[in-house]
């Protein structure tokens, strides 16, 4: 009976009342209540992102070139929780030390493979390309 909308009831004899709280307080227990549910979650997609590298390593690392796999794990990096990745491929071939055509190879590899797909396309006016991490329905 904490909620401030209903008029207090008094409850049966024998029945023990529900505490009077001060809106400060229910405004800490929200606070408190919104906290829980954040870090849990901050834990469901730490738990995705552990499941998606485990897979790329366990199915899909051997059937890549060493170039495809580089590209993958610094896209994977750069990604947020939803897998979403904003990086410039100039910054792709510093971090693997790979050329851009080889990038470029890769990428388009691994989107046929189903590793990544490209949300948006980058270009000189166009800023960087945007691209999702994730893992395809089947691999082979």
């Amino acid at each position: 009976m904490n909620c401030t909308d209903e008029p207090y009831k008094v409850p049966a004899p024998g029945m023990a009342a529900d505490p009077v709280r001060t809106p400060a307080e229910l405004d800490r227990m929200a606070a408190r209540a919104r906290g829980v549910e954040k870090a849990r979650r901050r834990k469901e997609a730490a738990r995705a992102r552990w499941a998606l590298l485990n897979r790329f390593i366990d199915d899909g690392m051997a059937g890549l070139k060493p170039a495809d796999a580089a590209v993958w794990f610094a896209l994977f990096r750069h990604a947020r929780a939803d897998g979403v990745a904003t990086v410039a491929r100039a910054r792709l071939e510093t971090v693997t030390g790979r050329e851009r055509k080889t990038i470029t190879a890769a990428l388009s590899r691994l989107a046929a493979a189903g590793w990544i797909e490209r949300l948006r396309r980058g270009g000189p006016s166009g800023g960087m390309a945007v691209y999702r991490v994730t893992a395809p329905e089947k691999v082979g």
